[in-house]
């Protein structure tokens, strides 16, 4: 997640930064201790510098020059003539940035030499108590300063976009405020962008809610209007009996239509649900001896030709036997209402491919407006307007199909009708 890697780096860049600063710390230490401690070891050069002149100035030849410069045992010491060139000088010629030098002139038999002496910078220095606490009064004040700008930046990058997060949760359920997609990789634009979806869903569920309500109010106020109208020509004295006989059979068939609407809708809720299922490994070719068995008869009756194409044989898929044969019913019913040619063709199809066993149910019917195609499998919708109790059954297949791993979808069909198509995941059977 890109926010926990921002915090990582965040917090890797801290180390990095105070391993930096505390480097940069420790040498600010040392040159001020150099510095400080440099101005008492010139004081002491210069007066040995001073001492090592007069004893090369009291002998009267240059060759005792050496002997003296090698008793000088706690510096460095280098003689040089008018030239350049060295006379005397210690034996120790090691190099370092760290030590200090006091160069000297001098006469001598009336031409001028010179004597550098130098001294190295003590590591007694880097051991001082009150060296050590410099430096630790400076990491410290470093740290404080790092902790708090990475504090900083951990606020702006997580903390305000999870106040704006929960800002936004408060308003969730306010229609009035418009919620608007996050373009970016980070986990809070993330959850926001998730939350925004869920909202999508939850006004659309919403809105689907009203809609079925409101379909379930309209189909069952036309029967039951009709039921309160008979009822009340019932009321009327000397009816004729024939015409009573009459009233009660419409009020009767009206009351079949409520409960037809009212069971299917159960049974919609049954599916939706998603209770436990039953499955077991059907075979493709078991599938179309389903269909064979149980439709092949209802479709010669209905003068439909049923053509049945297995491209996938010996392939396997979990499935519920009962709630398959529902699918296939309300698939078959939904075709046989919409036929609007004297030829009635109907083919399903099996196909294998990516761990998936997909399916097509295919017919020449009247077919559905592409527009529309999204919305079939919606309860309680049907492009018929004068439908009695309709819309179920495709919703029922969606959540069936849904329910065993699947996806549903509807598309124009080659024969000229309505396809419904989808898959199951493949079963692989151990043999």
């Amino acid at each position: 997640m890109k926010t926990n890697r921002f915090v990582g780096f965040a917090f890797l860049l801290l180390a990095a930064s105070t391993v930096v600063l505390c480097i940069f710390a420790y040498f600010s230490a040392v040159s001020q201790a150099m510095f400080s401690s440099s101005k008492t070891d010139i004081k002491i050069l210069r007066r040995r510098n001073g001492e090592i002149i007069e004893e090369l100035c009291s002998k009267k030849s240059m060759e005792y020059w050496q002997e003296i410069v090698d008793r000088q045992k706690d510096v460095i010491v280098t003689v040089k003539d008018p030239y350049g060139n060295t006379i005397a000088g210690t034996s120790d010629k090691r190099w370092s940035l760290l030590d200090v030098k006091v160069t000297t002139s001098f006469q001598y038999h009336g031409a001028r030499y010179s004597v550098k002496s130098s001294v190295y910078f003590g590591r007694t220095y880097l051991t001082d108590s009150a060296f050590i606490a410099r430096i630790c009064v400076v990491l410290i004040a470093v740290i404080m300063i790092l902790v708090v700008l990475v504090a900083t930046i951990i606020y702006v990058s997580m903390l305000r976009p999870y106040r704006r997060l929960y800002r936004s949760i408060e308003q969730f359920e306010s229609d009035d405020v418009e919620f608007k997609k996050i373009k970016s990789s980070a986990y809070t634009s993330r959850v926001y962008n998730k939350m925004c979806d869920l909202r999508e869903r939850v006004a659309k569920e919403k809105k689907n809610q009203h809609r079925i309500i409101a379909s379930i109010s309209h189909d069952i106020k036309t029967p039951l209007t009709s039921i309160m109208g008979y009822a009340e020509q019932l009321k009327k004295p000397n009816l004729p009996e024939e015409r009573k006989e009459r009233y009660l059979n419409i009020i009767y068939d009206k009351s079949i239509e409520i409960r037809n609407l009212i069971d299917g809708f159960d049974e919609y809720l049954g599916y939706v649900s998603h209770t436990q299922l039953y499955t077991e490994p059907y075979s493709t070719e078991e599938m179309m001896r389903f269909v064979s068995e149980n439709y092949t008869d209802e479709t010669q009756a209905n003068g439909i030709r049923l053509t049945l194409i297995n491209n996938a044989p010996g392939k396997y898929a979990l499935l519920e036997k009962q709630k398959i044969l529902r699918v296939l019913g309300n698939l078959f019913n939904n075709s046989i209402k919409h036929f609007d040619k004297s030829e009635k063709l109907i083919e399903i199809e099996l196909t294998g491919s990516d761990s998936r066993i997909y399916f097509r149910f295919s017919d020449n019917g009247c077919g559905v407006e592409a527009d529309k195609l999204k919305l079939i499998f919606e309860p309680l919708y049907t492009s018929d307007e004068g439908r009695k109790v309709a819309g179920l059954g495709l919703a029922i297949c969606g959540e069936i199909v849904e329910s065993l791993g699947g996806k549903i979808w509807a598309e124009p069909s080659e024969l000229g009708g309505l396809s419904i198509c989808g898959y199951f995941p493949e079963y692989k059977t151990v043999h």
